[in-house]
Formats: structure tokens, sequence, C-alpha cells
């Protein structure tokens, strides 16, 4: 299957026609693959002195409406009872960019989920936290305080960013994305290049953990972080590969690799395809090493859309693979699921991942960036009998430039696990229910 797939992709890359004209696309599917790590370079006003700058600086922000409601299975063999959780809130992001002051700008955003307590359940056990701080209250921060320097061919940020790079990037799934402190710099070489370099030592955030608003360390209170660069070539319009390296203090380093583009055979029909590589080579005896191999394609045709995805992790014996600090790059990543989490199940096995996707876009039927997709997985380990399965439906709208609404149901299937081990009692099945309404500005 892998050498089918990678086949194919290569054979589209060199003998598929490339249209210039490239529509715009929707839904969940094409959002995770094509582009995923583009920074667009975005000139703020220039002004010629200190109080312009903030007379003519900007609100930016979202109004976000969000509600999660799981329903976890019970273990009775360890008298664990079936769990129902629910959690409702209203918030957002909500912030000031001054304007440009010989290329310098000041970029300010709180982050916001306050409870909207008539309807949260009244018993704490039944209050979903995904949405609130570590006792289910409300919370704010300062999620961005950061200054930035732009020109044409260079941005540079430093303070508080959000930042987006294969193993360290915002994931923004329930109220507010993640958001990192450090310093981050990308520069053009030319027409065709662009260089990154970054680091970066705290994090908050939903996949921070536990007080998701505090900034904590990335891996320890005595490590400095990551620090790493990154190189891109722009092959055409459509395509593009990239190289990637994190330094990862009292963790791993890793290089990554990455081929992402989009092949067009007719107005009507045009595939998207990629191909990545990481190597993880453990620090400090953390226990985190191994090999991604990883190939996607999308099949676009009208208004359907037919996608597959195939990774294979090589582990040696008793290590796993992280996904980084957010939701990771590998193309089989699910609404639940990852490559990280599975292969923690049994440390040390090879673990082969297959995704199929099938979407509708309705955009041509007369209902502009509404999209409905059906997502399925499975992780298999290749020693062990542990097996995880997750299906997802996923309908989203861009309703309007500034509305938009997401649904995402997950159905996730956890097999032969050993529930013995009380750490892998919350790998259990359960379902999933995340819904978001959005109003940025």
């Amino acid at each position: 299957m892998k050498i089918a797939v990678l086949t194919l992709v290569m054979f589209l890359v060199l003998f598929g026609e490339e249209i210039p004209t490239k529509k715009t696309e929707g839904g969940l599917i094409h959002t995770k693959q094509a582009g995923r790590y583009s920074v667009v370079f975005k000139l703020p006003e220039e002004v010629d002195g200190f109080d312009q700058a903030f007379d003519y600086a900007k609100p930016f922000g979202t109004f976000r409406l969000a509600n999660v409601k799981t329903q976890q299975d019970a273990l009775e063999a360890y008298n664990i009872d079936e769990e129902k959780t629910s959690g409702t809130s209203f918030g957002g992001i909500f912030g000031l960019e001054s304007a440009s002051l010989y290329g310098l700008n000041l970029h300010l955003g709180a982050y916001v989920s306050q409870k909207i307590t008539s309807l949260n359940p009244s018993d704490s056990a039944e209050q979903n936290m995904e949405l609130f701080d570590a006792n289910g209250d409300s919370f704010v921060y300062v999620g961005e305080a950061s200054l930035q320097y732009e020109n044409e061919m260079t941005l540079v940020k430093a303070g508080r960013i959000r930042v987006e790079t294969p193993f360290a990037g915002s994931d923004d799934i329930r109220m507010v994305p993640n958001s990192f402190e450090g310093a981050w710099g990308k520069v053009k070489l030319g027409n065709r290049w662009r260089a990154q370099a970054y680091y970066l030592t705290r994090w908050a955030g939903t996949d921070s953990g536990d007080d998701q608003e505090v900034f904590k360390p990335l891996v320890d209170e005595d490590g400095y972080g990551l620090a790493g660069a990154a190189l891109s070539y722009k092959i055409n319009n459509a395509n593009k590969v990239s190289l990637w390296y994190y330094n990862i203090d009292k963790q791993s380093d890793i290089v990554y690799a990455e081929g992402t583009g989009e092949l067009y055979f007719s107005e009507a029909f045009h595939m998207e395809w990629g191909l990545q590589g990481a190597h993880i080579s453990e620090r400090d005896s953390s226990g985190i090493e191994g090999d991604v191999l990883g190939a996607m394609a999308i099949a676009d045709y009208d208004f359907v859309y037919l996608g597959l995805a195939y990774n294979h992790v090589f582990e040696e014996a008793g290590k796993t693979i992280t996904d980084g600090f957010g939701g990771g790059p590998y193309y089989t990543s699910l609404d639940e699921q990852t490559i990280g989490a599975v292969s923690a199940l049994s440390p040390g096995d090879d673990l082969m991942v297959y995704r199929v996707a099938l979407g509708f876009d309705f955009t041509t039927l007369g209902i502009d960036q509404l999209n409905l997709e059906f997502i399925h997985g499975h992780f298999l380990l290749e020693d062990s009998p542990a097996k995880a399965k997750e299906s997802d439906v996923v309908l989203t709208y861009a309703i309007t430039d500034r509305w938009s609404f997401e649904s995402i149901y997950s159905d996730i299937n956890m097999m032969n696990i050993d529930y013995s081990n009380p750490d892998n009692r919350e790998s259990r099945d359960f379902r999933r229910l995340v819904t978001r309404l959005d109003y940025s500005f």
C-alpha cells in the first residue's frame, strides 16, 4: 500500500497538468493538508511618530460560542462508570495591533473563555473541562503580546506569539489556540526560497495540559525549550518542498521533510498530494525516538473529494513518537487519535496508520463554503493486540466573510487495551461532539 501511494503521487507530480486557476476550498480535510505552514506577509500601515502608531491602531478578534459534549464508556471490571459531560462557553480572542513605526509594531491579544452558567451542568462531575481552567472556571489571559518587525522581505516577532510549524502550532480546536513565549522569524530569499528560525520556551492553550491559561515550560523547568530552523522551496505556484529542524531540550532532535502541492487536470478535477518523513533522535534518555514516513492524496472532482493517507512508524525497543506541541504534522491525525497517543500504548512497537476521507463541497451546488466530511482512521501496532479506530463527521460552513460554523462528531473505539494498567484506563471508547460558532473582525 505504502509503495503504491508513493508511486501514484510521484507519477502525478511528474505528469499531471497544472492549471493556473485555483479554486477556494473549504473543509477540515483540505485545511490540514496543502499550505498548512505558510505565513502571509501583510504589512501594517506605516506612520511617522509614536503617537500615530496608536492613533491608527486596529482591533482584531473572534467572538466564539462553543459547546462540547462527551460520553465515555464504563469499565465495569474496574468499577468505572460511564461518564457523560458537557460544557458551553462564550469568549474568543480580542486584541489590538498598532500601526508600524520604522517597521516595528505592537501586537496584543487577550484569550477569553467565559462560562455560561445556565448552559452548564450544576454537578461539577458532569461538566466538560476542555473549555475552562483546571477547576472548571472561566479564564482570561494575555495569549499574545509581541513586538514585530516587518518589511517586504522579513517578518520577525518576539514575546507571546502564535506560530504555525509542523511540531509547534496553534491547533485552534476549542476556545482558544496554543500560543508560545519566544521568538520566530521568516525571510524571503528570492522568488522561490523561504527561511525560518524559531526559539520557543513556554506555551499555553488547550494542548498544553491542565491550567491551559498558564504559560508553562515546553518540556522541563530547567530546560531552554526548543530551537530550530527551516528552509522551503516553491517549485511552482502549487507545489513546494520544505525541511525543518528542531532541537528540543531534554527530549529529542527532529529532522522533518515534506513536499506538498496540487495538480490540476481540468477545471472539474484536480488532486492534492503530500509526502513526509521525520527522523526523531532521543535526548537525555527521554524515551522519544523513531522514524515516521507518510503519504497522502486528495482527489477533487466537482463537488466530491476523496482523501487517502498512510503513515508508518518505525520505533526502537521501548521508545515512543512525539506529535510535538500542538496537533502534529502527520497526515493520518484525526480529531482525537494521533500517532503519538497510540504509540504510547505499546512503546517500541512499529505502527501502521490508515485514514480515508470522503467530502462534499456544496459550493458548486449554490451553498458557498459548506462542506460535509466523513473521516475514518485505523491504528495498528505491529506486535501488540491493541488497536484504535476513529470515525469523524465534520460539518463546516463559512457563512459570510466574518461568520463561520463548525461541528465535529468523533467516535473512538479502543480495542484490546490492557486496562489492568491504571495508566490506560482513560484510553477507552468514547464519543464527542464539538460545536463552534465564530464571528471574526
